[in-house]
């Protein structure tokens, strides 16, 4: 997963700067590989240190420590929570009372609408396919749909 990571990043990298290499033309072979060689540089994790203060270098190593790190930071599988610890979500960060509130409101049609105003004509394709600009120029006619759609996912 990390490794998928960091190629795509990399596959960027080279698009954005075949971009610039195409712009200047085909004798900047040298500054395209130039430009490369320096952004993989600053990409990698060349070095690392565990939690034992053991610097690691050999790639299978960084892996494996990233691995273990993120494994423990998350914690373990458990296939029954036993018991919810009150103590600790009391103790924990709370929502305002005003913050709680706006999370129930009902929604209404003049929140979406303002909502819709602000996305960009072409943004925000959805899995139908219409981008917002449909939705404003039909705005009056599917309005009572949308809200029922809304209303009821809520």
């Amino acid at each position: 997963m990390l490794i998928h990571g960091i190629e795509e990043k990399e596959k960027i990298l080279m698009q954005r700067d075949k971009i610039n290499w195409l712009k200047l033309g085909d004798g900047n072979n040298a500054f395209f590989h130039a430009i490369m060689r320096g952004k993989n540089k600053q990409n990698g994790i060349h070095k690392l240190v565990d939690s034992n203060g053991i610097t690691l270098t050999e790639f299978k190593y960084i892996e494996g420590e990233i691995l273990r790190f993120y494994k423990n930071l998350v914690g373990t599988s458990i296939r029954r929570l036993l018991h919810v610890d009150i103590v600790a979500f009391r103790n924990g960060t709370q929502l305002k009372e005003t913050s709680k509130e706006s999370l129930i409101q009902s929604i209404i049609e003049n929140k979406v609408w303002n909502i819709l105003k602000i996305i960009g004509e072409t943004k925000s394709l959805g899995v139908d396919g219409f981008n917002s600009k449909f939705f404003k120029s039909t705005w009056d006619i599917i309005k009572v749909d949308m809200m029922t759609a809304i209303q009821d996912l809520f």
